[in-house]
């Protein structure tokens, strides 16, 4: 009798409930080992709820002169684990194009959304991203010369999206994609598969730095697009009227069709902070809320001082001022409830806080426990730990890592399996 015939004896037959307890005592990377051991606890792997509340894990992306031939220039660590996986299923045609790795421009879910660097107006393809499964949705190719920014030095540059948001899960059929462009003032909107981006962008914008549009985010089926780096105002687009009106064939197809959503000034809140970064979420009480992280390095004394700021959006779009379509008013929130945000380099998301787990998790423990809430966990680019703010009492902790590296980007998201 072989091996494999043995292993499928013993393993489908223990009860299910023995076998969820067992998963539920594994992280990511434990997991998807534990799933290939049959069909039987794969299907109880993949039901179990551990796996829709786990605590989310960090892509971080290496330095290309680090990956060797063969590998991926890409790790998905675990912080429960506290260790990473490097065996991500990335194309290696893709990854040695042009002698550079593709970036991630954004994430949904389970899926990433990678996009990849050219050096010249060309077909650089964009698409979402199983990095577990390997499996792939496309997206249009960046073919036009609006994407890109001519650099006199280097050439055209290389990236070609700052970030990239979506409606929903890809593989929902009503799906709608957005992304904006390293010129900053143009948007592209597509759906997935499909053949070409519609491009979106006032007609009073210059070429070059245009009025900077600096987040993006999608609520309640619309999107949201901030402007400035204080957020001056907002636009807000419906995506399916883009879409639509860009498949029409008339002298409207490309028409402006962002409304103008008026906003209380961010100096009321932010007088302490210094030119803060920022990002667009909605929480799971469902409204939007604007997350800002403020950092000041003294290099002489070595000290460094991060603090955030969480606010909340309400949007009245009745109240219409100067021929605008609503205004947002801006309130902060000392509270989170038991709900917790992470930041990366590209946008942020919120899980609602679990239960502490029976097993230990080293680096989760010392952080204050699994998904606590009311905090705000966060990386940076430069750091290997992982560094979690207290939003009711602005208190400050770091956690050193074993498998969080120094990167040039990490973006928090939650793998699944399948």
């Amino acid at each position: 009798m072989s091996i494999s015939s043995v292993d499928d004896r013993w393993s489908k037959h223990l009860p299910h409930e023995l076998v969820d307890m067992i998963v539920k005592r594994l992280g990511l990377v434990d997991s998807k080992t534990f799933a290939a051991v049959c069909s039987s606890w794969r299907s109880v792997t993949m039901a179990s709820q551990w796996l829709a509340t786990q605590f989310p894990c960090i892509l971080q992306s290496l330095p290309y002169e680090d990956c060797s031939a063969g590998t991926s220039c890409y790790s998905l660590y675990s912080p429960g684990e506290d260790r990473a996986a490097n065996n991500l299923k990335f194309p290696k045609e893709i990854v040695d194009r042009d002698g550079m790795a593709p970036y991630c421009s954004g994430c949904f879910g389970s899926w990433l959304i990678i996009a990849e660097h050219s050096r010249q107006p060309k077909k650089a393809k964009s698409y979402f991203f199983n990095p577990v499964s390997g499996a792939r949705i496309a997206l249009p190719p960046h073919t036009n010369r609006s994407f890109f920014v001519r650099d006199d030095e280097t050439g055209w540059n290389e990236k070609v999206v700052v970030k990239t948001v979506a409606s929903s899960d890809p593989t929902d059929p009503n799906c709608i994609v957005a992304a904006l462009t390293l010129h900053a003032h143009k948007l592209a909107f597509c759906r997935p598969n499909d053949a070409s981006w519609t491009l979106q962008y006032r007609p009073d914008s210059p070429e070059e730095g245009g009025f900077g549009l600096t987040d993006l985010h999608f609520h309640e089926g619309e999107l949201y697009a901030t402007v400035g780096r204080m957020i001056d105002a907002v636009l807000m687009f419906d995506p399916v009227e883009v879409l639509s009106q860009s498949q029409c064939g008339s002298d409207e197809a490309n028409a402006f069709k962002g409304k103008l959503l008026l906003v209380s000034p961010l100096q009321f809140h932010t007088r302490s902070m210094h030119n803060p970064s920022f990002s667009l979420i909605t929480s799971f009480s469902g409204e939007m809320a604007l997350v800002l992280k403020n950092e000041r390095i003294l290099r002489k004394r070595n000290y460094r001082e991060v603090s955030f700021l969480v606010l909340k959006g309400k949007v009245d779009k009745t109240l219409h001022i100067g021929g605008s379509a609503g205004y947002c008013d801006w309130e902060e929130v000392n509270n989170l409830g038991e709900q917790a945000i992470f930041i990366g380099d590209i946008g942020a998301k919120t899980l609602i806080a679990m239960s502490k787990p029976t097993n230990s998790m080293p680096v989760i423990d010392k952080l204050g426990g699994l998904g606590s809430g009311n905090c705000i966990y966060f990386t940076d680019e430069e750091d290997d730990n992982i560094g979690v703010y207290n939003l009711a009492d602005g208190t400050l902790k770091y956690q050193l890592t074993g498998g969080l590296q120094q990167a040039h980007s990490k973006v928090w998201f939650t793998p699944k399996l399948s």
